[in-house]
Formats: structure tokens, C-alpha cells, sequence
């Protein structure tokens, strides 16, 4: 199951389901609100320091991942790019930073987010791992951002062969 936050005060709502879900892409106001709800619970995860990145949001993002627990949790950061945490085959629990991509002009940022999703999901469902996925979904966003909101984009740019 792909469950995508609609707003920081709903996100709260779709805890109970939260281990039975595959994926789970919030923003950081959502995250916060997670974090929020699972309220001074300590986790013991390693924090990996991420360059770029608040080591604050890091470690929400980790203590979010281990909570609730999803099997992958996404973590849009508008200009700062996505935050995956997923556990590796050997169990270990993996941080890793993706950059957003360089846009030439941004029109608007009106559905980059719903443009990463759906980027993400087609990826998935065409059979790319995970990180293939974000790398396609940030690049949907990407051509939702040049291209004044969502409603540009055609299904063709979401096919598996699609060049973006």
C-alpha cells in the first residue's frame, strides 16, 4: 500500500494502518506532526549525518520510520530534495538523502509533490527499486514545476521508458 499525506492534520489519522503500509510519502509539516503524535518515545537508531540536511529532520524522519512502522517512509523536502529511510536486507535501518533536481524556471510548485508520488508509484509498479523510483519521481516533479502544475504533465512521462 502507497499512502500519500494529504495535510498536516489528517496525516495523524492513518496511524493505526501505519504497519501495514509499504510506503509512506509525507512532507516535512507532516513529518513533524508524526513526530508529534508518537510524542517523547526514544528510539535506538543510529542518526546518520546527512550534509545538507537539519540533523533535526534526519532524526524525525528515523524516529518516524521506527514507530509507525512502515516499511518506507518518504520524506519531501521541496528545494532540499527526499529523504528515504527503509531497512536494508541485512535489517539495518537506511538513511539516504536524495537532491532535488535543478529546474531551469519554476512556473509553479502547485502538484510537485502529487507529480513526485505518482513518479515514484509508476517506477514501482514498472519494477525499479525504491531509489530508481524517487530518481523518477523527482524528476516528475521536476517537469511539474517547469511546466506551471501537474495538469502539463501527460501519462506518457510516467511510462516506464519515459526520458524526462
Amino acid at each position: 500500500m502507497f499512502v500519500v499525506g494529504t495535510t498536516p492534520q489528517k496525516v495523524t489519522k492513518v496511524v493505526e494502518i501505519l504497519p501495514q503500509v509499504t510506503y509512506l510519502s509525507v512532507n516535512r509539516r507532516e513529518l513533524e506532526n508524526l513526530h508529534s503524535h508518537f510524542g517523547d518515545k526514544t528510539v535506538n537508531v543510529e542518526i546518520p549525518r546527512i550534509e545538507r540536511l537539519p540533523e533535526e529532520i534526519v532524526r524525525k524522519a528515523v524516529k518516524v520510520y521506527t514507530l509507525s512502522g512502515v516499511r518506507h517512509l518518504i520524506v519531501t523536502l521541496g528545494e532540499n530534495g527526499v529523504l528515504l529511510v527503509h531497512k536494508e536486507q541485512n535489517g539495518t535501518t537506511n538513511v539516504r538523502h536524495f537532491p532535488a533536481l535543478r529546474c531551469e524556471r519554476i512556473v509553479d510548485v502547485t502538484g510537485a509533490g502529487d507529480g513526485l508520488a505518482a513518479g515514484v508509484i509508476a517506477a514501482l509498479l514498472s519494477g525499479r527499486s525504491i531509489s530508481q523510483a524517487i530518481v523518477t519521481g523527482l524528476e516528475v516533479a521536476r517537469t511539474v514545476l517547469q511546466n506551471g502544475g501537474f495538469s502539463q504533465i501527460g501519462p506518457h512521462l510516467l511510462s516506464p521508458n519515459a526520458r524526462l
